[in-house]
């Protein structure tokens, strides 16, 4: 069964003989045939397919301030390399030979592909000849400093000969982390039946282009949905499809933008954009100050792992499920993005075990959406379907609303809200304002 297992996670990764009927819009081609598999980059594959969890391999080089790359003081006696072009055979054999392992914090499956783009990133800035060496193709340098140390994903690393690399610093959780606006979390589904995970942007830019949403549950997409209305109803409330300034007066607009919008077949760019990044710091899933959709420093409440939060398990930690649809880490840990779409789900529903930990506090029963007998008007791709369930009533003087990403917390505003920790799940009566 083990050897199986290993198997099927290796499988992900083959990629697949080329098949005709590939393109949708054109004559069959061989674009995105190297695509078609989940190595969405060496590094990562090669921690999918190496039987164990992933890691990540790096070579450790150091960088002046004048620029200059070098070995460490105690390698090749320090011997400079250049960096605005490719290394000899005998420099890149050195060179490779530099390699070590990060910590196994950074090699998380929910942080790994930020770790790996961060250090691809300062690769390309500052080597982006070595990627022509044969030997260093695909490798990963971290450039430490002339005190031996390095920044990456906002925590501190020092390498010393004595007890090689070592944390620093580390943060219990970074300040800012995963912003919903930029990092793909949110699950579509292409007319080709396949299912991506975008970014809240580009789900609404391209939602013509998608045929629904596809979370884990329909109820869960029906909490994605209403974060998706919320942010259109807020921008196309206050603009007209071109940008310009236009709030509604009366009901006769909202029904004129609505025809404008639809007659448009997709919803604009430029004032979406120009909306949603001039609010794009209440957007981060993890944020000291302001947590999208949750309570900062939560105190009291009850904790959970992240069963409770997965919406397919709902376990607590005194009633396990018989035959639960996952196991062991999936059961016991989820990545970000997963995180985030059960995050709205959680908060749209809940349930009523949630007991108030004031006397006299009322109990906080369920969510919103848990109360709704939902209907749902469905169109032909995610567009039309955003469109159908915007109607004049709905968004009759929403230009004097204020939606949660807008709001300042209040502590007689008490309503039921959850912190993310990075490896548990908190719910507690708290400050917390919902769409």
């Amino acid at each position: 069964m083990k050897q199986k297992e290993k198997e099927a996670r290796a499988n992900a990764f083959v990629i697949l003989p080329p098949r005709p009927g590939r393109s949708l819009f054109g004559p069959d081609t061989l674009d995105d045939w190297m695509h078609e598999t989940a190595a969405v980059s060496d590094t990562i594959a090669q921690a999918a397919v190496r039987d164990g969890d992933p890691s990540i391999d790096v070579l450790v080089m150091m960088r002046g301030v004048d620029g200059t790359v070098r070995f460490l003081p105690w390698q090749e006696r320090g011997a400079a390399v250049a960096a605005d072009a490719p290394p000899s055979r005998e420099e890149a054999r050195r060179i490779a030979r530099q390699k070590l392992r990060l910590p196994a914090a950074f090699s998380r499956r929910w942080r790994i592909d930020g770790i790996i783009r961060e250090l691809e990133e300062v690769n390309s800035r500052f080597l982006p000849r070595w990627q022509e060496a044969p030997l260093l193709r695909g490798e990963l340098v971290l450039l430490l400093d002339e005190n031996l140390t390095a920044s990456l994903a906002d925590t501190t690393l020092r390498y010393s000969r004595e007890n090689g690399l070592t944390v620093r610093g580390r943060k219990a959780m970074r300040e800012k982390e995963f912003n919903l606006l930029e990092e793909p979390w949110l699950r579509v589904r292409s007319p080709d039946c396949a299912v991506r995970e975008v970014s809240l942007t580009d789900a609404l830019l391209h939602a013509h282009e998608a045929t629904d949403l596809a979370g884990e549950l329909p109820a869960q997409d029906a909490a994605v949905l209403r974060l998706l209305l919320a942010v259109l109803h807020t921008v196309f409330s206050c603009v007209d499809e071109q940008g310009i300034p236009a709030p509604f007066q009366s009901e006769e607009d909202a029904v004129a933008r609505w025809g404008a919008l639809w007659r448009l077949g997709r919803f604009p760019e430029e004032p979406l954009r120009r909306y949603l990044e001039t609010w794009r710091e209440r957007f981060w899933l993890f944020h000291p100050e302001r947590p999208f959709w949750q309570v900062p420093q939560a105190k009291i409440g009850t904790e959970y792992t992240a069963a409770k939060l997965n919406g397919e398990l709902s376990e607590s930690g005194n009633k396990i499920r018989l035959f639960p649809p996952c196991s062991g880490e999936e059961k016991n840990g989820m990545g970000y993005a997963q995180a985030a779409r059960w995050l709205l789900y959680v908060n749209g529903y809940d349930d009523t075990s949630s007991k108030p930990k004031t006397k006299g506090a009322p109990s906080v029963g369920a969510g919103w959406l848990g109360k709704l007998g939902l209907i749902q008007a469905v169109g032909s791709n995610l567009f039309e379907t955003l469109m159908l369930m915007s109607c004049k009533s709905s968004v009759k003087g929403l230009n004097q609303n204020t939606f949660l990403w807008q709001c300042c917390l209040h502590s007689k505003q008490r309503k039921l809200g959850i912190q993310i920790r990075l490896f548990k799940w908190q719910n507690s009566l708290k400050s917390l304002i919902f769409v």
